[in-house]
């Protein structure tokens, strides 16, 4: 008989290896039923294998649970995102409103950018419109760092009148900008694409619009 620990022969009738001690009694056993090893070690393998099982099941739960979490934080960011969008887009409608009502009071002379105290922001805010609108806010949703105003006026339509605007379907007149200025004006460079990779832009024919930065139609020049 073979030993199973050390494969030295021994006599058939041996109960241990004379070689190494290993039991003969239970190998030869096995043998005659024609396993080659204890059943316990194959128990600790099929264990082993069904705990390797186990672990890659919960692996995989874990990696599931994760991505489902990521989607769903992704999704509520695109529709917070889009909400402030719509919001920011209402006050620009508001904002249109208020700069109607305060260039006809001013015989259709549009805001100077520089107007009272506090600029354009600050001469809109504080005009008495007669109760006949809602004052606009002039701190974008998407813009929670700035305290003055997250949009910026066209200087070059600061106190203009409507009747000398030949463009005014083509003309940016308010937008979003990062100035953070009562006073905030600028031709076009000053842009902030926080909604989406755009802006929301009002129109001195006081339409608005989302645009991207580089849209051919967001045009400050006067004609």
């Amino acid at each position: 008989m073979d030993c199973p620990r050390c494969g030295q022969e021994n006599q058939d009738s041996a109960r241990f290896c004379r070689h190494c001690g290993e039991a003969l009694d239970a190998a030869s056993s096995y043998a005659e039923r024609g396993n080659h090893s204890p059943p316990s070690t194959h128990r600790r393998d099929a264990c082993g294998t069904r705990w390797s099982v186990h672990r890659v099941i919960a692996l995989v739960a874990v990696v599931f649970v994760a991505v489902i979490g990521l989607t769903r934080l992704s999704t509520r960011k695109v529709a917070n995102e889009k909400g402030n969008t719509t919001l920011c887009m209402s006050q620009l409608v508001q904002m249109r409103n208020a700069l109607t009502i305060y260039s006809v009071d001013y015989d259709h002379t549009y805001v100077r950018l520089d107007s009272g105290d506090g600029g354009w922001v600050d001469a809109l805010r504080t005009h008495e419109y007669g109760g006949t609108i809602t004052v606009p806010s002039f701190l974008c949703p998407s813009a929670a760092n700035m305290t003055r105003s997250g949009y910026v006026l066209n200087i070059n339509l600061s106190g203009v009148r409507d009747i000398d605007v030949l463009n005014s379907t083509g003309i940016a007149y308010v937008w979003d900008g990062n100035l953070d200025s009562l006073s905030g004006a600028s031709d076009c460079r000053d842009v902030t694409p926080r909604h989406q990779g755009g802006m929301n832009v009002l129109f001195f024919d006081m339409h608005g619009k989302w645009l991207r930065p580089n849209d051919s139609h967001f045009n400050c020049e006067v004609k």
